[in-house]
């Protein structure tokens, strides 16, 4: 529940509504906005209402099924499909990000080509 200052403007309502929104494709910070408040209330009404953040991760996951879908749908087209790829990287990161490995190379040829030299100058073999 909220505390001190003015009264809340969280509703449980929000929870079937957050839920459908998501079902729609749209996101948290859309949904603040078509109820009327910042992205950050939203927040804080996870952090203060559970019933409501476990509601904002269904509208998550509903949303992440919704652009699936729109990426399957065979009427997509290039744009659409680069645009619900780029929406899914950052609704979905763990499963939709583009990974990049890189491995790192130990040997250094500086290094070798500086030993081979210093050998070479005392005249002694080169291992």
């Amino acid at each position: 529940m909220a505390s001190g200052g003015r009264p809340s403007l969280y509703s449980p309502a929000y929870c079937n509504e957050v839920i459908d929104c998501g079902s729609r494709g749209l996101s948290l910070t859309a949904f603040a906005g078509e109820i009327g408040v910042c992205r950050d209330t939203i927040s804080e009404w996870m952090k203060a209402y559970p019933e409501f953040s476990v509601a904002c991760k269904k509208a998550q996951a509903k949303r992440t099924q919704f652009l699936e879908q729109g990426m399957l749908d065979r009427e997509a087209t290039g744009p659409m499909v680069t645009a619900c790829r780029f929406a899914l990287a950052n609704a979905a990161p763990d499963e939709w990000r583009e990974k990049q490995t890189v491995t790192h190379d130990v040997s250094d040829p500086l290094a070798e080509l500086l030993k081979e030299i210093d050998g070479k100058s005392r005249g002694l073999p080169i291992s």
